[in-house]
């Protein structure tokens, strides 16, 4: 029996095995969350930002971003009219969620776990953390979410309704706060009803799978149109557009409908990039998006209709196209598309703009001297949440181990996501799985495992996978 482990059939009890004083996971917790503060505050604004805080004074919502930060911002402005209230919760949620994890892994006998906190310093996460942006509510939500369930189930094996009062919001939040988390929600609902990610019991994971996804789109979709009145901008149509750009370039046949000339069918399919969507409408391509604008064509019917057709009639181009955007997304092989490891702010009005000090710039020249390295390609992230969930398939059932299971799983979902869905190549993409991945292998480091052997022959595949992919990005 590991120190801190419960004999069968008693309640989970936890033993505190760490040279370190209890409160060092807290301090450096507390640390992390006054040295973010001293680095970005008030917050670091983006383009997305300014339009969402813009959405937030006004009180009118559009949906092209899903509209619930927006409207937590619109309600934490009543404290204070700045993104002051918002940048505080991101960072609560997120130091308060690493130190939830990182306590309960010392209780259970991690005795390295105490230093978990520091991932949060590292260049790859911290980077982002102070920035105003989707990706960090979604990553910051559901560690706090997830690792106050860990710290429940960890020492009493269930979770409180205060516990539940606390997750229940977090969790939503982090789901509606990007479109394609809602595939990644599966694992985390899973887990904050205690079913084990790999139960033996299939049913619930299928369900899961179909139930959580369709609910939690049902849900956006009251929210967004009933309770805040989101303007419906219909934002899906840059993915239909994204690819059906992509297959007439394969193709070198015009096939999104429209009123074009001759000369505007024969430009639009070299209107593409494989990076991004936005270059259908920039440049020499700027009449393409407008004229959709202009004859209503956007939103409507014609447009979703075309690429389900170009999907069957060109498979093998759509497959082409999809792998290329892929590759540039998980940034494996190539130069890098967008030179974004690190984000200054581009708030103009003197009351909210940031202003950088020393610990800003030095942060800045670290994260963009790793930006070419493994660290800042998210193919590394989601090789590595999946060793994270391999190796936890091989370990022995307990609180870490389902934890880590189902942030790994998470993680793993988040990011391949991307594959289909994706119409950017951005790195804040993966930072979700980026947090979820750090905390899953440190969770898995906790565990006792069936069969040393064969979790051993596990461990050093995944590792030789990994490595063997690194050798090919540096090389090729």
């Amino acid at each position: 029996m590991r120190l801190g482990e419960s004999v069968e059939g008693s309640k989970p009890t936890l033993a505190r095995a760490s040279v370190w004083p209890n409160w060092t996971a807290a301090a450096l917790a507390l640390f992390g969350f006054l040295l973010s503060v001293l680095v970005f505050y008030p917050g670091i604004f983006t383009p997305d930002s300014l339009n969402q805080f813009s959405q937030a004074q006004s009180g009118e919502f559009e949906d092209w971003h899903p509209p619930i930060m927006a409207a937590l911002w619109s309600l934490l402005l009543h404290i204070h009219d700045g993104p002051e209230p918002l940048f505080f919760v991101h960072l609560s949620l997120f130091w308060g969620g690493v130190w939830a994890v990182s306590d309960t892994l010392v209780a259970k006998g991690a005795r390295c776990a105490v230093l978990l906190p520091l991932i949060g310093l590292a260049p790859f996460v911290f980077n982002y953390l102070g920035l105003l942006w989707k990706d960090v509510a979604l990553a910051s939500a559901w560690l706090f979410a997830a690792g106050v369930a860990f710290r429940g189930f960890a020492w009493r094996g269930r979770l409180c309704w205060l516990e539940y009062a606390a997750i229940l919001p977090a969790f939503v939040y982090g789901a509606l706060v990007r479109g394609n988390s809602i595939f990644a929600a599966a694992p985390l609902a899973l887990y904050l009803l205690n079913i084990d990610v790999f139960s033996r019991r299939i049913w619930p994971q299928v369900a899961a799978c179909l139930l959580i996804p369709a609910l939690l789109l049902a849900g956006a979709s009251v929210f967004n149109s009933r309770i805040v009145q989101a303007e419906a901008q219909h934002p899906e149509d840059s993915l239909f557009l994204f690819d059906l750009v992509g297959i007439s370039h394969q193709t070198h046949t015009n096939l999104v409908p429209g009123p074009w000339t001759p000369e505007q069918a024969r430009r639009i399919p070299d209107c593409y990039a494989p990076d991004k969507w936005d270059h259908v409408g920039m440049g020499p391509c700027r009449f393409f998006t407008q004229t959709l604008d202009d004859r209503e064509l956007w939103g409507g019917p014609a447009i979703s209709h075309a690429w389900i057709s170009a999907m069957a009639q060109h498979p093998v181009q759509y497959a082409a196209h999809r792998l290329t955007f892929t590759n540039l997304m998980m940034r494996w092989l190539g130069p890098i598309p967008v030179h974004d490891a690190f984000m200054e702010s581009e708030m103009t009005d003197p009351r909210h703009m940031h202003h950088p000090n020393p610990l800003f710039r030095f942060y800045e020249v670290i994260s963009n001297a790793l930006s070419s390295t493994p660290l800042f390609r998210p193919y590394l992230w989601l090789l590595l949440s999946g060793s994270a969930l391999v190796l936890a398939w091989f370990a022995t059932d307990s609180p870490q181990r389902r934890f880590a299971a189902a942030i790994a799983a998470s993680a793993f979902i988040y990011l391949a996501t991307y594959v289909i869905f994706g119409v950017a190549s951005d790195f804040r993409y993966a930072y979700w799985t980026i947090v979820g991945a750090c905390v899953a292998l440190a969770s898995v480091a906790a565990c006792a495992w069936k069969t040393p052997r064969k979790t051993a022959i596990a461990a050093w595949s995944c590792a030789g996978v990994i490595a063997v992919a690194i050798a090919a990005s540096i090389a090729l």
